[in-house]
């Protein structure tokens, strides 16, 4: 079932505004100008893009190093620490 207050209707410009006002009664959501985020990720990238996933990438490395850190026994983390290094 689609949460239609969280739901949003973005338009290409190309589309005439009266169509865009029928879409917006019809579907039951607000229109934007440009969405925000989808699971944590602006929906628009652009050109930045090693900027925009460099906050992903930091965050999956800090689940792998805290998962690393509960699982792996003393000698297996002085193996990793050594492969690393």
């Amino acid at each position: 079932m689609v949460n239609l207050q969280k739901s949003e209707l973005s338009f290409s410009p190309n589309l005439k505004e009266e169509k865009r006002n029928e879409l917006v009664v019809v579907m039951g959501m607000k229109q934007v100008a440009v969405h925000g985020k989808y699971l944590g990720l602006p929906t628009v990238i652009g050109r930045e893009k090693k900027a925009v996933f460099e906050v992903l990438v930091d965050r999956v490395r800090k689940k792998i190093k805290h998962w690393k850190n509960k699982t792996l026994s003393i000698a297996a983390k002085n193996v990793l620490i050594k492969a690393v290094s």
